[in-house]
């Protein structure tokens, strides 16, 4: 047997410590090359408001986060004050991948979250997921960079509003139409829809704007809406929104009032002034039917009525008035008296007809009811006055003593009346008018001017009211029975 080398065995076992030792001390001088993911926890909150825009707007918030280490030597790799930290989005996604997402951009810091909507997103819920990112290199030069996210939602909605319009708009009027929000019932702003004309091309209407900002809150943005050529047939014309709403289709007919509802005055004969005729009357009359009016409905180009569409002849809508004055006072004195008596130069009785419809009154008289297709109404009227040619008053003194009468003789008088057309459209589910268009006339004469006859001069357009169906004739002469007497100056009689 070979003899036990002992030192050579020591040997051996000097150099298996010596390597351990140096293994020992590598693992000492060289550091980790990172930490778990679990050493820290990075807490993000995000909020935004408001949660459902539409195209045009945006929502708004802002981020903050928070970063914990889970453990002691986690802690120990923390700088001494509070890391810095950076936000981003990381993504916006919504119900389909083939969506066009909103768009969202944060700050640096967390401020200015921002979702923004055009015309080209599409509608539905989004999510938006906020990243917040720390990064520092602790003390031994290992990099740290421990992330966390959150998620805030928003709803994209393609509004539906409502377009309301005159249906029937007359050829070279103006008329003002309005839009508003009606799904959903409001938003934190207003947005911006495009309106849409078919057939405007051909000058038919025109807009005053074609890009409005309806109110969030429910009310209405105002537009106007102006008659250009007359429609080919009815409903010809749609006004929609488009560019960021939803929205009915609103039908405009524009018509011509001359073609379809005609009107002509004719006045016949001058009047004559009688202010003592047989019986002791005085008036101020003509001796036939003084105005003559037409009415009819005529068909559109293209040989159809438009729907609904009806005329006629209205009488007194407007304020007027008949009168007759009475002057040259002559005082009949009672037999004995000396007084001095004071009393009127004039005394003037005058009917009133105030603008305003009253149907239980004679004088707002309707002729001609709702006509068709090339069926004239035609109206007569012999407006005057007549009263007594002479008025009587009572004379007294101060003291309230009767001491005579006083005789008015009649020396002037004056019929003020007005006329109009009217162009009704007659609603078909409740039989409802509303009038898109008027004309008036007014015919004034006064017995010193009797063949002063003058049309369409200071009577404008009267003012027709919804709910009312013009079928009562035209009334002549008829007065109201409650006129009073109005004086005029004063005149004094001596003894």
């Amino acid at each position: 047997m070979k003899p036990h080398n002992s030192k050579t065995g020591l040997n051996n076992w000097i150099g298996r410590i010596s390597s351990i030792l140096a293994l020992l001390m590598l693992a000492v001088l060289v550091p980790s090359a990172s930490v778990r993911a679990d050493d820290y926890t990075v807490t993000v909150n995000a909020s935004i408001s408001p949660a459902q825009i539409a195209s045009g707007q945006s929502a708004s918030g802002g981020a903050s986060a928070s970063l914990v280490a889970n453990n002691p030597a986690a802690t120990a790799e923390l700088p001494s004050s509070v890391p810095p930290v950076k936000f981003s989005i990381t993504s916006v996604t919504g119900a389909s991948p083939s969506d066009t997402a909103p768009s969202a951009t944060i700050n640096a810091d967390g401020s200015g979250l921002s979702v923004s909507a055009n015309n080209s997103t599409t509608p539905g819920a989004y999510t938006v997921t906020v990243q917040a990112e720390y990064d520092w290199t602790d003390g031994a030069g290992t990099s740290h960079s421990p992330q966390g996210t959150t998620t805030v939602s928003v709803s994209v909605v393609l509004p539906a509003v409502s377009i309301l319009a005159t249906p029937y708009l007359r050829v070279g009027k103006s008329m003002e139409g309005s839009v508003k929000l009606t799904s959903p019932s409001q938003l934190s702003s207003g947005f911006p829809v495009t309106l849409t004309v078919a057939t405007s091309g051909d000058g038919r209407i025109s807009l005053s704007a074609y890009t409005v900002t309806v109110p969030g809150d429910g009310s209405s943005a105002k537009f106007t809406i102006s008659g250009g050529m007359t429609s080919s047939r009815v409903n010809d014309i749609s006004i929609s929104a488009s560019a960021g709403a939803t929205s009915n289709a609103y039908c405009v007919t524009v018509f011509d009032l001359n073609a379809i509802c005609t009107a002509i005055p004719a006045v016949n004969q001058s009047y004559t002034w009688i202010p003592n005729g047989a019986g002791g009357v005085a008036s101020l009359m003509a001796s036939g039917n003084q105005v003559t009016m037409t009415a009819k409905v005529n068909a559109l180009p293209d040989g159809a009525n438009p729907i609904g569409i009806q005329c006629g002849l209205v009488q007194n809508e407007t304020s007027s008035s008949r009168g007759m004055m009475y002057g040259n006072p002559e005082l009949i004195r009672e037999q004995g008296d000396t007084t001095v008596v004071s009393a009127p130069l004039t005394l003037l009785k005058q009917w009133s007809i105030p603008a305003a419809l009253d149907s239980g009154d004679i004088n707002s008289s309707y002729y001609a009811g709702p006509v068709d297709v090339n069926v004239p109404a035609i109206g007569h009227d012999a407006p005057g006055i007549r009263l007594s040619n002479t008025v009587t008053i009572n004379a007294h003194d101060s003291n309230g003593k009767f001491v005579g009468t006083i005789i008015y003789t009649a020396v002037w008088a004056h019929v003020d009346d007005t006329f109009a057309d009217w162009c009704a459209v007659i609603d078909p589910d409740n039989g409802a008018p509303t009038y898109p268009a008027s004309d008036g006339w007014r015919l004034n004469i006064t017995s010193d001017n009797p063949s002063g006859i003058t049309k369409g001069s200071g009577a404008g357009s009267p003012i027709l009211a919804d709910g009312h169906t013009p079928t009562a004739t035209m009334l002549g002469d008829a007065l109201r029975d409650n006129a009073t007497y109005i004086p005029g100056g004063l005149t004094t009689f001596s003894p």
